[in-house]
């Protein structure tokens, strides 16, 4: 990935390219910041085994976050665990009351 100057803006010229380019600039990107590791619709149906008419469900929806460059719709791992997170049901016991029980 070429940057810029100082502030080490990436070079977007690249993307014209296409799909390939920008998947290349996202995997040279190395960090363990969930709002810098980024997956493809594709990526996520196998990373969270669904389909992909419920990732539409939930980009349509608004329940899960995107963007969208030239077609094509990528996805933050924070986006990701910030949807989890709001759907999240808590349990009715914890795990030492259940443990207590068995």
């Amino acid at each position: 990935m070429s940057l810029h100057g100082k502030d080490r803006t990436p070079d977007l010229s690249v993307l014209v390219d296409g799909n390939a380019a920008i998947m290349e600039m996202l995997q040279n990107l190395t960090s363990e910041n969930p709002a810098h590791i980024i997956y493809t619709t594709k990526q996520l149906q196998e990373r969270l085994g669904v389909s992909d008419k419920t990732i539409l469900k939930w980009r349509n929806e608004g329940i899960l976050t995107f963007s969208k460059v030239f077609g094509v719709f990528f996805y933050t791992l924070e986006s990701v665990l910030e949807m989890l997170e709001h759907c999240k049901i808590k349990a009715v016991y914890s795990s030492r009351e259940l443990s207590r029980v068995a």
